[in-house]
């Protein structure tokens, strides 16, 4: 199984536009490529879509779209794995945003989910990451959108939630990543060439520490995977939260531990 995520904006007679045209509709989409035999060399193609409020839509052999549920309550559940799951692309050295102002979603499953691209959001409540100055101060994230509503949640109950090795260079991702029995982590991070920095906006959750790269101690340059940068979504604290994630309505924090930066997860 594979999910891409993406959004574009369309007319009444169906034509791609940009989203500020006059009436333009903005559709989120959810495009699933489904192995049909334990080879993967079959595999059954389903795009899905939706508008703010209004329903689920399945595209058709003839490439019409057609309502399959009243609305769609945000949860995309896998029984197995998830071997890529990505946004559309990059535009340059820019990943195209995946997620759609109003989308709210919940990617579940219950095997190990591979993020093989940026998976961003058409506007993300931070804008910036954090940063280390010349004299040693800390520049924190710099957060003007607190009342966006795009949100996005990567839940594995008995996997792992991975890095994958297709990933670009600097990934970026917005979403909350949570393993409820395993780690969040770079897959091969030991194994790999400096692939650059992982920048996430949101946060983790894990069982057990995971890794994402190693440098080495003497120089402190990178030596595989990724290096972090790391920003908490502020909005989550106010309790915003991916439709039906694990941790909602929970009031209770076990720990928390604080890293230096560059490290490992930071709070603000």
């Amino acid at each position: 199984m594979s999910l891409k995520l993406s959004f574009q904006c369309e007319n009444a007679n169906g034509a791609k536009v940009a989203c500020d045209t006059p009436q333009a509709i903005k559709y989120q989409y959810i495009e699933a490529q489904i192995c049909q035999n334990r080879a993967c060399n079959r595999v059954q193609r389903e795009v899905y879509r939706y508008t703010e409020g209004g329903p689920l839509e399945k595209e058709q052999n003839n490439g019409r779209f057609q309502t399959v549920r009243p609305s769609f309550n945000g949860v995309i559940y896998v029984d197995g794995g998830v071997e890529s799951l990505e946004g559309p692309g990059r535009n340059g050295n820019q990943p195209t945003p995946a997620l759609a102002s109003f989308a709210q979603i919940t990617v579940a499953a219950s095997g190990t989910i591979r993020i093989q691209g940026d998976l961003t959001y058409e506007i993300p409540p931070c804008t910036s990451p954090s940063r280390r100055n010349p004299d040693g101060t800390i520049t924190p994230a710099n957060c003007p959108n607190s009342q966006a509503q795009n949100i996005l949640g990567i839940y594995s109950q008995d996997g792992d939630v991975l890095i994958g090795e297709n990933a670009p260079d600097n990934v970026q991702i917005h979403a909350t990543l949570m393993s409820s029995s395993g780690v969040v982590a770079v897959e091969n991070y030991n194994r790999t060439r400096a692939r650059g920095t992982a920048y996430l906006l949101g946060g983790i959750i894990e069982k057990y520490y995971g890794a994402f790269g190693t440098f080495n101690s003497t120089t402190g340059q990178q030596q595989t995977g990724y290096g972090r940068t790391f920003v908490y979504d502020p909005r989550l604290r106010r309790g915003l939260a991916p439709p039906f994630f694990p941790t909602t309505g929970k009031d209770q924090v076990l720990a928390v531990t604080l890293f230096a930066y560059g490290q490992r997860e930071q709070l603000y």
